[in-house]
């Protein structure tokens, strides 16, 4: 993978790193936040981080600049971003991180190397299925990254990756839980290989992993950079992946839905320009390949969408009973349940009965809320070392 990318042309590694410098300087715009420390442990985060809003925010300006008769190269596109960049790098203060960290579990020999396994086998895997297909990624088609057509969607693949990994960070869940489910569903990753890239459904996956990675950080802690970062690349995720515009929307909505009442007029002022891009892009992100599905096909997906989720509520009181019982469920997992259930409605609601099979890979991209709504709701908190 690494050769393919020296073996790249120079404009289309340029132009990743100028899709990368647009991710970065859109995450630094954004309130301060937990996600995009320059930490060690904290690069994998803001590398995926920058990736998927940079794939959002350069294709969504593609989509608008073609609907108004402008071509324009990536570069244009990524240039003001850029601008603003260096200016907050200039002006702007340094970084700002919580005063302490929380206490964590610490993981085992064992456990980080499944992690680690697991990191390296899924890029490389659809690395290898990219090279072996023959079509053409969209995303690289759209944005001029001519060269990268492996590279790119086994970055999005590892993206996703990373993104469900610290989505499960933040939800407290034990280390070797967290390891299991990003196991798991790097194991479903490599095994769909092919269907993921015939559909381009790395992409929209990585989206929505953002998206529930930042809607967890603002609904658990307040945190406002999670708040605008789940709304952009929810809102924007339909430039990238077909079919994705009920999740885009329940996603959207669903956040202002579950914000604490005394949050909801803040988060009113950034849920209210999302749902306006979301209804822009729904008008005009056209032209992708479609996923259609037979209708009993993609009601079995809604009521084994609901079904996991009631099973995940009913494990976690039948094996988890030493946890401290709370009123209710937390808001993080009422709006991955809400997130998945009217997704997966709209999506039945608009099937074409004339390709049954199709149906399951429609559904992709909520996989990465899938495994957070299960870990959130079934496997068992960390245990910090030191605490009472």
């Amino acid at each position: 993978m690494l050769g393919a990318l020296r073996a790249a042309p120079m404009h289309a590694v340029l132009a990743y790193l100028a899709l990368l410098a647009a991710g970065r300087a859109l995450l630094a715009l954004t309130p301060p936040g937990r996600l995009g420390g320059h930490g060690l442990h904290e690069l994998p985060g803001t590398w995926a981080a920058s990736h998927v809003l940079g794939l959002v925010v350069l294709a969504a300006q593609w989509t608008l600049a073609r609907q108004a008769g402008i071509e324009l190269p990536l570069a244009a596109h990524a240039a003001p971003w850029c601008a603003f960049g260096l200016l907050q790098l200039a002006l702007g203060p340094g970084a700002l991180v919580p005063r302490h960290a929380p206490l964590r579990e610490r993981a085992s020999v064992g456990t980080l190397a499944l992690v680690a396994l697991a990191a390296v086998a899924v890029p490389l895997a659809v690395f290898a299925g990219a090279r072996e297909a023959p079509w053409t990624d969209v995303v690289v088609q759209r944005l001029g990254l001519a060269g990268l057509e492996h590279v790119l969607p086994a970055a999005s693949a590892l993206a996703l990756f990373v993104l469900v990994g610290e989505a499960l960070t933040v939800v407290r869940r034990r280390p070797w839980t967290r390891a299991l489910a990003l196991g798991l569903l790097a194991a479903l990753s490599i095994w769909l290989c092919d269907a993921l890239l015939y559909g381009g459904w790395l992409h929209g996956m990585a989206a929505l992993a953002l998206g529930a990675l930042g809607a967890v950080e603002w609904l658990r802690r307040g945190d406002r950079r999670g708040l605008v970062v789940a709304l952009v690349a929810l809102a924007g995720m339909q430039a990238i992946a077909g079919r994705v515009e009920t999740f885009a929307l329940a996603g959207i909505a669903g956040l202002w839905t579950f914000t604490p009442r005394a949050a909801r007029a803040r988060a009113a002022w950034v849920c209210a320009p999302a749902l306006a891009l979301w209804a822009v892009l729904a008008l005009f992100a056209t032209g992708w390949q479609s996923a259609s599905a037979s209708a009993p096909t993609a009601w079995l997906m809604t009521g084994l969408a609901v079904g996991l989720g009631g099973a995940a509520w009913l494990l976690r009181n039948l094996f988890f009973q030493q946890a401290p019982r709370v009123a209710e469920p937390r808001a993080e997992a009422l709006f991955l349940g809400a997130l998945l259930v009217f997704g997966t409605l709209g999506i039945s609601l608009g099937v074409d009965p004339t390709a049954p099979v199709a149906s399951w890979f429609a559904l992709a991209p909520a996989w990465p809320a899938v495994f957070v709504l299960l870990a959130a709701c079934a496997f068992p908190a960390e245990q910090p070392a030191g605490a009472a």
